[in-house]
């Protein structure tokens, strides 16, 4: 029978990976890394802002987690939320995706987006309630 402990140091390593591969993949742009380009995306912020970084959560037991980069401005939290399944390599981003939108928005820790799905078009960029 599997440890209490060995569970968690596996579940550790499943979202582990799939922040790297989230960091690591081309959703935002093909032509840069997700964390690369985030990175450029955040310099360009003018004002008080606070990183908060790469989050994550499970999704499902397939190994799929919700990895999203976070930051706070004017008291509001905004980031970028990625579907990853781990097991498979597969990261999607969610915002621009209907399916993903509804099925992840709940389960975002900010617990619903600023703007209603069917308002969002194609933003890169997704704003949370706190």
């Amino acid at each position: 029978m599997e440890s209490a402990k060995a569970k968690l140091d596996a579940r550790g390593a499943i979202v582990d990976k799939a922040v790297q591969l989230a960091k690591d993949a081309r959703t935002l742009d093909p032509a840069a890394r997700n964390e690369d380009y985030i990175r450029e995306d955040m310099s360009r912020i003018k004002g008080d802002r606070k990183i908060v970084g790469w989050t994550s959560q499970f999704w499902d037991l397939d190994g799929t987690v919700l990895v999203e980069f976070t930051y706070e401005r004017n008291g509001e939290i905004a980031g970028y939320p990625f579907e990853v399944n781990q097991p498979a390599g597969i990261v999607r981003g969610v915002i621009g995706d209907p399916e993903l939108e509804k099925n992840m928005a709940g389960e975002s820790p900010r617990r619903g987006w600023l703007y209603p799905p069917s308002e969002v078009k194609q933003p890169l960029l997704v704003t949370f309630n706190v």
